[in-house]
């Protein structure tokens, strides 16, 4: 859920130069439901490996996301803690 709410949060940052709090609807439902267990990992795996296409696109976006993984400890590469 907070891997979520920070992308959210994130993208919102990167479009607006702000962050609402609390998040607005429908991502706060969305974000419930997810603490609710009533959303499958797998959708929420894929809702976040969507993030770069839906919500930043084009290759700079995806190149800077790759980057900010790799700062963060993962490979950009396998999505593993390195």
């Amino acid at each position: 859920m907070h891997a979520l709410r920070i992308g959210i949060q994130g993208i919102e940052l990167l479009r607006a130069g702000r962050i609402s709090l609390p998040v607005p609807e429908p991502d706060r439902a969305r974000l419930r439901a997810v603490r609710a267990g009533a959303v499958p990992l797998d959708d929420i795996v894929a809702q976040l490996d969507d993030v770069p296409r839906t919500h930043l696109g084009g290759h700079f976006e995806l190149r800077m996301l790759k980057e900010m993984r790799c700062l963060a400890g993962f490979s950009a590469a396998t999505g593993r803690r390195r």
